[in-house]
């Protein structure tokens, strides 16, 4: 009896390895916002001669209007970080605004979504700036 029973589970685990597990699939999504401020960021002063500036030197976009925009987003007060001090130390991970920043532009489908979701996070007229420039780049 108990040779049986060892046979019978021994089976059950083959037949859940062999049938029961789904294939893995794997989404990949694009997000236009955030593809737009990765654009915008890489075209700071900050950062070294790259593709996008390439692009973007050669291009009818290469105007001061645009010129304005992406330095304006290097004065922008986007960059704070959120300690938790009363968790214990292996959980005080800091939690930077950037990151949340860039989730929500992930999340969201409409720079009017994405106000809405970030609220809170930075000031008010940071946000609203950095809306504006994010906006004003998608066409480029």
């Amino acid at each position: 009896m108990k040779i049986k029973k060892t046979y019978f589970i021994t089976f059950l685990f083959v037949c859940n390895i062999a049938f029961g597990q789904k294939e893995p699939t794997i989404n990949i999504t694009y997000s236009k916002l955030l593809a737009t401020y990765d654009f915008v960021q890489k075209l700071s002063e900050k950062y070294p001669d790259n593709e996008y500036k390439k692009l973007f030197y050669s291009s009818d976009f290469n105007t001061q209007h645009y010129i304005d925009l992406y330095n304006q987003l290097d004065r922008l007060n986007i960059y704070e970080s959120y300690d938790f001090q009363d968790y214990p130390i292996t959980q005080k991970v800091p939690v930077m605004t950037t990151s949340l920043i860039e989730r929500n532009l992930i999340n969201a489908i409409t720079i009017k979504q994405f106000k809405q979701q970030t609220f809170g996070i930075i000031p008010n007229a940071e946000l609203l700036a950095f809306s504006n420039i994010i906006s004003e780049f998608e066409p480029v």
